[in-house]
């Protein structure tokens, strides 16, 4: 009877966890239409402006299942002026359907270890399309800091 109990509670858990996930995955909201970008089968070109950087970019629709994607990468004014360094940056494309929803990401460019600001930061990729994907959108992490040693050094993060 006890071990009835314990499977039984055991099962209840799992399942509770199982739900709990579930939604969680449900629950992402889609990027805003502000920040998507539609892909389309001719060259285009243009920046992408977050409050945080902007990226300018070009792209085309490749080999069937291919997108080829260049551009450039700066930090936004109040980044540059208040901070001197990057200490870790990535940038990755997001891969959305037609609502808006991720489908996939991959990284694109990355900074590790202490970097200027204002470097010229460049990429160039021939990434694969996910099935189903109508619009693609950039995301990022990163950290910057002022001058000084680990102790008095300011340090500031920022992510989209």
């Amino acid at each position: 009877m006890h071990v009835l109990r314990r499977i039984a509670a055991w099962i209840g858990c799992v399942a509770l966890l199982a739900g709990c996930g579930m939604s969680s995955l449900n629950d992402v909201k889609p990027i805003a239409k502000k920040y998507r970008l539609p892909l389309k089968e001719d060259v285009q070109e243009g920046t992408w402006t977050s409050k945080d950087i902007q990226v300018g970019y070009r792209y085309r629709i490749g080999a069937p299942g291919t997108l080829e994607l260049s551009g450039d990468l700066a930090l936004d004014n109040y980044l540059i002026t208040g901070f001197t360094a990057i200490d870790r940056l990535t940038l990755s494309v997001l891969f959305l359907d037609a609502e808006g929803r991720i489908l996939g990401q991959k990284a694109i460019y990355l900074v590790a270890g202490r970097q200027p600001v204002d470097q010229l930061m460049r990429f160039d990729r021939i990434l694969a399309l996910p099935e189903g994907a109508k619009a693609f959108s950039f995301s990022y992490s990163g950290e910057v800091s002022a001058s000084g040693d680990n102790d008095g050094r300011s340090n500031w993060n920022f992510w989209f």
